[in-house]
């Protein structure tokens, strides 16, 4: 694949991976019922990625901002990039995980009380809402590596748009466009003029 090609790539998936993460914090993560004593019905409710793990949605903005970065920075720049969305993909995954399989009862009681439903028997079930946000992590942590270690080689924006440096010749100035010389008809007219005189009075036959 070409240089050119790649950080095409590189760019896409980075955005599709902070888009990923955006979307598995509007996700379900949890789907929790409380059974009541008789003769209170259920009360069920569902966890959203935001409310369970509100940092994933957080560093998704951040992986999002990386992949404009790419496009506005330079080779060193995009080294600095990558490792900050590397490091934003390892937090997506760290604060994903625990939400995966089988929730502790605790976390799942904790989280039942941000949502308000009230005490009784907590019934847990899992959603797909973390796994996509792990998968989303896994993906930006993999393009962050690959930035890190590819981007030296990627195109940069073109140079004509920057100021030169001292080593750059600037363009050479305009030419200055000479006045038309004033015909001479003319100038003996505004002199008869500023004499107070009429200048036909001479064309007069």
């Amino acid at each position: 694949m070409s240089p050119r090609r790649e950080f095409t790539a590189a760019v896409l998936l980075t955005a599709a991976a902070g888009a990923l993460g955006l979307l598995a914090g509007g996700r379900p993560w949890l789907d929790l019922r409380v059974v009541r004593d008789s003769p209170l019905p259920p009360v069920a409710d569902t966890v959203a990625g935001a409310t369970a793990a509100p940092l994933v949605p957080g560093l998704a903005l951040v992986v999002l901002a990386g992949a404009v970065g790419l496009l506005a920075t330079r080779r060193s720049g995009r080294v600095a990039i990558g490792l900050v969305v590397l490091a934003a993909g390892a937090g997506m995954v760290a604060a994903a995980t625990p939400w995966l399989g089988e929730v502790r009862a605790g976390r799942a009681r904790d989280a039942a009380l941000d949502v308000g439903l009230p005490a009784g028997v907590l019934e847990v079930s899992g959603s797909t809402g973390a796994l996509i946000a792990v998968l989303a992590g896994g993906l930006a942590v993999l393009l962050g590596a690959a930035t890190v270690l590819r981007s030296r080689r990627w195109p940069v924006m073109g140079a004509r748009y920057d100021a030169p440096t001292a080593g750059q010749a600037s363009p050479p100035p305009a030419r200055a466009i000479p006045e038309t010389a004033e015909p001479a008809g003319d100038r003996e007219t505004w002199d008869a003029l500023d004499r107070g005189e009429d200048p036909t009075r001479q064309q007069r036959p």
